[in-house]
């Protein structure tokens, strides 16, 4: 039906003929599914034929007109009215889309430019696949630069040397501290402020062990030890031959395990020698060298984290390493810990083994020389390392350890008595890491000690074979 045909029908028969249409069209519904199509069109027809109706009520009952436009327009009133309530949607929807995009592209610009400049292009570097989806936290989460949160090593990071080593220091800097800080702030204002870790040159594990191992050869050729001989062990010939022996044993790996178990929290010993050669590689020594001990009030940094407890060199008096460092005749290290240089660092960690194992051998009995000779036998070198890692830590330790270590490993009643409760009967296991003998960090068992420290340097220690 055409509209023409629609004018000659009055309001009333409009509207029943709207209800013919309504129910043709919901009878088609219990028909074949070929009249769905039939279906929709009687249901439009329906809703034509009612608005129509209702046009032409408006019309007739309060609109006279002879002008065809307006005369369209009061006849088709409530159409015009719905197709301009559609259009005026579809526009405002369509405008506030637009406006939506616009805003997200401006935000996301602005977070981009907080988080990435487009110089960060040349930060961006893959990690391996032994570091990839990893979890780390707080310290190892900051070497990569994501701000303390635990969090997984992502494909790819973003990886800014200098921004890292500033945010490291001041928060070194926010901890309480009544001393302020004087040396430490002085050494990151004067000295590493004025570094630019963006320059970077090949390193990894195997190349800081040649140079842990150059220092090692360099402080023995310039050692004097007749004079030490005489000065320190007072010409003691089972003392000398004791002392050397322990030197002698001393070797890259051990210098740097537990350099790692001072530089990382983990004892995930394989974790610790592929992040680590990744900061190496990424950083070059010079970034690894500069990381600062966030947790103390000294100026303390680098693998080993000397504070002024290893270095201490003054005109009139000198201890630990600098002792040591009296004894040679050329290449020595500097006075301060703010100005140790590169080798340097690795000659210091030598040079302050050295004297930790000094004081042991000057101060041993029969049964101590017995235990460092004992010490001194062991294949895998991993308990002489765990001694200079106890030391390093706490010196007044390995005395206690060593001591231990040597009657459980020994006197088999004194074992017996100590892994036997007989009003419990019960039976207590040195042999923590399940490789079949006690080490030395597993000795020395009392109630509030921890173990970790040197635990974490043994497991360091056997990363490095």
């Amino acid at each position: 039906m055409n509209n023409l045909e629609s004018n000659k029908l009055t309001p009333k028969e409009q509207a029943k003929k709207s209800w013919e249409a309504f129910k043709k069209a919901w009878k088609s519904v219990l028909q074949t599914t070929k009249w769905a199509v039939k279906t929709v069109w009687k249901t439009a027809e329906w809703l034509y034929r009612l608005i129509d109706a209702w046009d032409l009520a408006i019309h007739n009952k309060w609109w006279k007109s002879t002008n065809k436009v307006l005369d369209f327009t009061k006849k088709n009133i409530i159409k015009i009215f719905l197709a301009a309530s559609v259009l005026t949607y579809s526009w405002v929807k369509i405008y506030q889309n637009t406006k939506d995009k616009d805003s997200n592209k401006i935000e996301l610009s602005q977070d981009l430019e907080n988080i990435v400049d487009l110089k960060d292009v040349e930060y961006k570097i893959k990690t391996p696949d032994s570091l990839r989806w990893k979890s780390v936290w707080d310290l190892y989460s900051h070497y990569l630069w994501y701000g303390w949160k635990s969090v997984e090593i992502w494909d790819t990071i973003i990886f800014k040397p200098n921004q890292i080593i500033d945010e490291l220091y001041q928060r070194k800097f926010r901890r309480r501290n009544d001393r302020w800080f004087t040396v430490a702030k002085s050494f990151y204002d004067e000295v590493v402020s004025k570094i630019d870790f963006d320059i970077v040159e090949k390193s990894n594990l195997e190349l800081i062990q040649e140079n842990i191992k150059s220092a090692i050869n360099e402080v023995n050729q310039h050692f004097d030890r007749e004079k030490f001989w005489q000065e320190k062990l007072k010409n003691n010939t089972n003392k000398i031959k004791l002392f050397k022996k322990l030197c002698n044993k001393i070797d890259e790996k051990s210098l740097l395990a537990y350099g790692m178990t001072e530089l990382m929290g983990s004892i995930n010993w394989e974790f610790n020698k592929d992040f680590l050669n990744f900061l190496l590689e990424c950083g070059w020594e010079k970034f690894v060298m500069n990381l600062p001990a966030v947790a103390d009030n000294y100026a303390s940094h680098w693998l080993y984290q000397f504070t002024s407890f290893a270095v201490y060199d003054t005109w009139d008096k000198q201890e630990w390493a600098s002792i040591m460092n009296l004894y040679l005749k050329q290449h020595k290290i500097p006075w301060s810990v703010t100005k140790l240089q590169w080798q340097d660092h690795h000659k210091t960690a030598y040079l302050f083994a050295m004297y930790n194992l000094y004081t042991l051998v000057f101060q041993a009995d029969s049964q101590m020389m017995d235990a460092l000779e004992l010490l001194i036998n062991q294949p895998d070198n991993n308990d002489l390392t765990q001694l200079i890692a106890i030391m390093h830590n706490l010196p007044t330790s390995g005395k206690k350890f060593l001591n231990e270590w040597y009657k459980l490993n020994t006197d088999d009643t004194y074992l017996y008595k100590k892994t036997h409760n007989s009003k419990w009967k019960q039976t207590y296991n040195y042999d923590l890491n399940w490789n079949k003998k006690i080490d030395l960090y597993e000795s020395f068992v009392k109630p509030k000690t921890s173990h970790n420290y040197w635990k974490k340097t043994y497991y360091n220690r056997n990363s490095l074979r």
